[in-house]
């Protein structure tokens, strides 16, 4: 539900600042995966406490 409202709410920014551009969006795991696939480890810490967004903070150091 969370991803629906964010996804919507980012929608809504988007035309009101004259557009309708295609969003793209990706779950976290798979935004873990990509980081991580181009040498980064990734910590991921929620930030949507006490709203109705999908917000989280990804910090990515570089490997090695």
């Amino acid at each position: 539900m969370r991803a629906a409202v964010t996804r919507f709410s980012d929608q809504a920014i988007t035309l009101l600042r004259g557009g309708w551009p295609r969003l793209y969006t990706r779950g976290l795991k798979a935004w873990i995966a990509a980081v991580e696939q181009a040498s980064f480890h990734v910590d991921a810490t929620p930030m949507s406490a006490g709203t109705p967004f999908a917000n989280v903070l990804l910090v990515a150091r570089r490997s090695g």
